[in-house]
This record gives structure tokens, C-alpha cells and sequence, in this order.
């Protein structure tokens, strides 16, 4: 509950999610789940999502030493 109150976001897994995402969407586009395409199409969202994550970052914030 400590990570949740002090707003902490786990990255990592927020892309996972991400990833996730793109596959879905690739699938529901009509890709085959198993194909080129649809890695791509997961490897795009990660893209997408790591550059919002980069984008959103606050230089101001600084990160204690717990």
C-alpha cells in the first residue's frame, strides 16, 4: 500500500501492459497472432508508450532514497 500512496509507477510492467495492448489490436485488425505483423504492431505501442513515459517524466521531481 506504501507504492500505491507514494504514486510510484512501475514502468516496466506499464509497458508489458502496452505490449499487450498492441497484440490485441493487431489481433482484432485481423493480424495472425503468431505473425510478423503483430509483433510489430506490439513493438510500435512499446515505442509509442515508452516515449510518452519519457515525455511525462518531471526533471523536477526527484526520486527519495528508500
Amino acid at each position: 500500500m506504501h507504492v500505491v500512496t507514494r504514486g510510484v509507477i512501475f514502468v516496466d510492467l506499464a509497458l508489458a501492459q502496452v505490449a499487450a495492448l498492441g497484440a490485441a489490436v493487431g489481433i482484432i485488425m485481423g493480424l495472425e497472432h503468431d505473425g510478423n505483423a503483430s509483433y510489430m504492431m506490439a513493438l510500435v505501442f512499446t515505442f509509442i508508450g515508452a516515449a510518452f513515459f519519457a515525455y511525462i517524466r518531471s526533471s523536477n521531481q526527484k526520486v527519495p532514497q528508500e
